[in-house]
């Protein structure tokens, strides 16, 4: 019976104005295509781990395996000054250079109701050569995609699931 039920009141997560920051992020997907072993064509994916205190309750740790995301200054008005901002910030704290940034599909809340917060989840195509990479796991996208049932973040999970269901272009595994 609802009207049973305590009343309590709810909080909503937002910004402070001083910090000059949208409620928009860049959650970026690294890859590269590379070839195995076996000369076979093949796409690697970055993944790195966050420290996050709140994941500690539910998972039981404060490390979650995540993908890099940008909060987006308020002062970017458009979305390919967003696109070289999120990569200065993969420069600067991965060691990653970008080749290109491709939108995987729309843009989601990322907690509806508790935050204002919209991703916009992206895939990057990183240059190897010119990249001094750092804390980043590369993991072959055929080899994560059967694990994403047991993934616990969000952006991941559905950064995987678009970029496995893009088939065209230099994502496409398999002989080159």
């Amino acid at each position: 019976n609802p009207e049973s039920e305590p009343q309590r009141e709810l909080e909503c997560v937002a910004l402070q104005e001083s910090t000059g920051m949208s409620h928009e992020m860049l959650s970026v997907l690294p890859v590269v295509k590379t070839k195995n072993e076996d000369g076979v064509s093949q796409v690697l994916v970055g993944i790195v781990e966050i420290d996050v205190p709140s994941a500690q309750e539910q998972f039981g740790t404060s490390a979650l395996k995540t993908i890099p995301t940008v909060r987006i200054p308020k002062a970017v008005a458009t979305m390919p000054e967003a696109y070289r901002h999120a990569s200065a910030f993969m420069e600067a704290r991965y060691g990653m250079q970008m080749r290109m940034m491709t939108p995987l599909g729309g843009k989601f809340a990322s907690s509806p109701g508790i935050c204002a917060d919209l991703i916009h989840p992206m895939v990057g195509e990183v240059v190897l050569k010119n990249s001094n990479m750092r804390d980043v796991t590369w993991v072959p996208l055929s080899e994560v995609v059967p694990l994403i049932p047991q993934l616990k973040c969000g952006q991941l999970i559905t950064a995987l699931y678009r970029l496995a269901h893009t088939t065209g272009g230099v994502f496409r595994e398999g002989p080159a």
